[in-house]
């Protein structure tokens, strides 16, 4: 089994990245890697294309990450690589986390078009954030086509409800960003954001997203969530 560092790992991101924890320890108040995908209770090879790119796993200490990878068959298991420590060392390394802690809030009352205006937002926010990455770098790539195609396979995965659609929507989104090249800091902040919105307009989210679906919205507006770039380009 191969092991790579979390200094190591956070200086290229030529791989995808997953988190094996379950989706409550994922969501409690250690936090979680941002762009990373949620495994939960998946199967490893949904979150995977054939592209031959290294498959990152890490759970907490790097102890269930292991015992996966050990169980994996070839060739999947020679394209799989542990993070050593797990995300404790991540933590110890004073990189990025993005927190989605659930806090208790005094209840409100959300309209369908709250929840139309937040699911336009999110778009709007990541679209917006793949453009500024796509133009620092220079990359040719259309971020609208990008996210629409993440979009589609998302709805092509099975989900328990429409908060966890849009969940797994935000967590493909900021992935995506974080292979481009986007700054850690910056996708922690973004997918906070959304995160923490997703749990305010739960009870519109199912019929908001189905018209989504229907009637595509204009995601051409700017990024809801600006960050500033720091000087430093080390993605902490």
């Amino acid at each position: 089994m191969r092991e790579q560092t979390a200094t190591e790992l956070a200086s290229t991101r030529d791989h995808y990245m997953i988190d094996v924890r379950p989706l409550e320890e994922r969501r409690g108040g250690f936090g979680f890697v941002p762009g990373s995908l949620a495994l939960g209770s998946g199967d490893l090879t949904s979150l995977i294309d054939d592209d031959g790119l290294p498959v990152v796993l890490y759970c907490m200490s790097g102890r269930r990450s292991a015992e996966l990878i050990e169980g994996l068959p070839e060739p999947l298991a020679r394209r799989v690589v542990n993070m050593e420590g797990g995300l404790l060392a991540w933590i110890n390394a004073d990189f990025s986390v993005a927190m989605s802690e659930d806090v208790e809030r005094e209840p409100v009352h959300v309209t369908f078009e709250d929840g139309a205006a937040f699911l336009t937002g999110l778009r709007s926010c990541f679209i917006g954030q793949l453009v500024e990455t796509i133009l620092e770098f220079d990359l040719d790539l259309d971020p609208l086509e990008l996210f629409e195609q993440l979009e589609a396979r998302v709805l092509s995965r099975e989900h328990t409800d429409a908060a966890e659609q849009v969940r797994d929507l935000i967590d493909h989104a900021a992935h995506l960003s974080r292979i481009l090249g986007t700054p850690l800091e910056a996708i922690a902040s973004n997918t906070e954001w959304a995160y923490e919105n997703v749990e305010r307009f739960a009870s519109e989210l199912p019929a908001c997203a189905e018209r989504q679906v229907d009637e595509p919205e204009d995601s051409s507006s700017s990024v809801l969530v600006p960050h500033e770039q720091s000087d430093e380009e080390v993605d902490r």
